[in-house]
């Protein structure tokens, strides 16, 4: 009988294909959990994950997770549960998280508490961060995203920020991107 190590079943996903496989195999089954969500929001997830896969990240994927109100804590899970497949591809430390809603309503606090807990995370090796409600950050604040999302001077580019957003309204998948984008716009001005 053959016994095969932790370091062993971890060392199986140090190859580029072998990450690509277990990510594809596990978004698929992601996929069939919330089969709601279109091909699109798929495909956006894969597209913006993907290069970090195969090790050649020019900017950091930053991905965009939209719902309309009544359905956060779906949107919350799916997001979650995405980050946790990133985790386990990297064999990386558990994702961070951070609630803008339940954040400092000063926007210079909220600003540092967020710096805070994305640098320190992503510093000791964590490859995954979420930020969620980001609707309920004040304007100055989410211009720190720029530090880690920005394609030149992102501070960390090999990890992945998953932002979810609650929007008013959605009445079809290409119209979401253009509620997101006016939702933020209102709320950050």
């Amino acid at each position: 009988m053959q016994q095969t190590s932790q370091n062993d079943e971890e060392s199986s996903l140090q190859s580029t294909s072998d990450r690509q496989s277990f990510f594809v195999d596990s978004l698929k089954t992601l996929k069939t959990e919330f089969d709601s969500q279109s091909s699109r929001f798929w495909s956006i997830v894969n597209a913006a994950t993907w290069p970090m896969l195969e090790g050649d990240v020019k900017r950091p994927p930053v991905v965009l997770f939209v719902t309309g109100e009544g359905n956060e804590l779906m949107i919350d899970n799916i997001a979650r549960r995405y980050l946790q497949i990133v985790t386990d591809v990297f064999d990386a430390p558990n994702y961070v998280t951070f609630d803008s809603k339940t954040c400092s309503k000063d926007p210079v606090k909220a600003k540092r508490q967020l710096d805070f807990i994305l640098s320190n995370a992503f510093g000791n090796g964590m490859k995954a961060g979420l930020v969620s409600n980001i609707g309920s950050l004040d304007g100055s604040v989410a211009q720190l995203f720029h530090k880690y999302a920005d394609d030149d001077n992102a501070a960390y580019k090999d990890v992945v920020l998953a932002l979810t957003l609650v929007v008013r309204t959605i009445t079809g998948s290409l119209e979401r991107d253009e509620v997101a984008f006016k939702e933020l716009r209102e709320v950050w001005s």
